[in-house]
């Protein structure tokens, strides 16, 4: 099957088209839980406002988990926290409950978040052949060629059986949490 390729004038039009297709696979799916893993940085942030202010009622709340599979670890106040710019964007904008919005604690300690936050996932994610099952996971890519803390000059995380890892940002040296 060939893959299909999709194009767009904007950046907008593929947020909004995003955002129906996301919608759809929520409402449609047959499972109690939709389960999102989120990219960092600044590539989704017209998607998240775009969630917030046009389809923040059409979107199933109820049944959608956030999970981040990308993660600076620094708190939910400073501004380089993935998740501190998506409640910013759309989490306080829009009816949905705490416990549906899965962080990774960049504050802690992080080899003590790293097992947390890889439990929380266990118990929560279905699995499929040892590894979580993710509904959907977004993927951004960084400026310096980065997605989901795997850096161009570093791919060991790429060799990991872990769920959850850490690597160091090779610029700003700030270490990523990672699924």
């Amino acid at each position: 099957m060939d893959p299909l390729i999709y194009t767009f004038s904007s950046p907008s039009e593929l947020a909004d088209r995003f955002a129906s297709q996301l919608i759809e696979w929520a409402k449609n799916s047959s499972e109690k839980a939709f389960h999102i893993a989120l990219s960092g940085g600044k590539t989704p942030s017209i998607f998240f406002s775009l969630l917030a202010e046009k389809y923040s009622t059409e979107v199933p709340w109820h049944k959608v988990h956030f999970w981040w599979g990308d993660e600076r670890m620094v708190g939910p106040d400073d501004a380089q926290s993935n998740y501190g710019e998506v409640y910013n964007l759309l989490f306080s904008k829009v009816n949905i409950q705490p416990e549906q919005i899965h962080r990774i604690r960049g504050e802690a300690e992080m080899e003590a978040e790293i097992i947390r936050y890889q439990q929380e996932i266990g118990n929560l994610v279905p699995t499929a052949n040892g590894w979580p099952k993710f509904d959907l996971i977004m993927l951004g890519l960084g400026d310096d060629g980065h997605t989901a803390s795997i850096f161009p000059n570093n791919l060991i995380l790429l060799e990991s059986d872990k769920t959850t890892a850490s690597a160091n940002h090779p610029i700003s040296g700030l270490v990523n949490g990672t699924i």
